[in-house]
């Protein structure tokens, strides 16, 4: 068998954020991808920081099972 996997969400690629944090919630933020994990993509936020203010905030969020696309050829 041969996976064909067509990700979406690459790294580099210019993405919003819904928060789903207390106090934050429903609002978006623009972010970059800068990690791919399966079903799971690590962002920088364009805004956010750290608690210390000296970074931007990195997250891992989840995303949707059609963003990875895997399929079973063969």
């Amino acid at each position: 068998h041969n996976a064909c996997v067509s990700r979406k969400l690459l790294v580099g690629e210019q993405v919003e954020v819904r928060q789903q944090e207390k106090g934050l919630r429903g609002s978006w933020h623009p972010a970059t991808v800068v990690k791919l994990k399966l079903c799971r993509r690590v962002v920088e936020y364009d805004e956010l920081l750290t608690s210390d203010g000296l970074n931007k905030l990195r997250e891992c969020i989840p995303v949707a099972r059609e963003a990875e696309e895997v399929r079973v050829l063969g």
